[in-house]
């Protein structure tokens, strides 16, 4: 009984990939005839005899270019080192929400030398000016 209900399930599965290869083998003849048709334009990076590196439209690449990946015309042509530096743009430096600090901020009074001393002195050795008011 088991050795029958597998085997109902191992040709459901079969027949499942069956049709899922079928969809798509129709579904990459229809692109092709797009392609061919001109209706759909399929890009490539190609590789010339000299060692350049471009985007061309499928149907031109002539025979003595050579196809390559994506990844390797990023590499060749800079793009990868280019947005590795510069990255996608986005926001400028210093954008958004300003930061809340812990420590008050700094403002500039004329004082005298002598109050400029006491005021190093007092931040130096740690001086409460609350404990010392007290």
């Amino acid at each position: 009984m088991e050795a029958a209900e597998n085997e109902i399930k191992a040709l459901e599965s079969a027949q499942q990939e069956l049709l899922k290869s079928e969809y798509a083998k129709r579904k990459n003849k229809a692109c092709r005839n797009k392609i061919e048709r001109g209706v759909v334009m399929e890009y490539v990076f190609v590789k010339d005899s000299e060692g350049y590196v471009f985007k061309k439209l499928a149907n031109e690449v002539s025979a003595d270019e050579k196809i390559i990946t994506e990844k390797e015309y990023m590499k060749k042509s800079g793009l990868a080192a280019y947005e590795k530096e510069f990255g996608h743009g986005g926001a400028r430096e210093n954008a958004g929400r300003k930061q809340k600090f812990k420590q008050p901020l700094k403002f500039q009074i004329r004082v005298t030398q002598e109050e400029k001393d006491f005021i190093n002195y007092a931040r130096e050795h740690h001086l409460s000016y609350s404990a010392m008011m007290k």
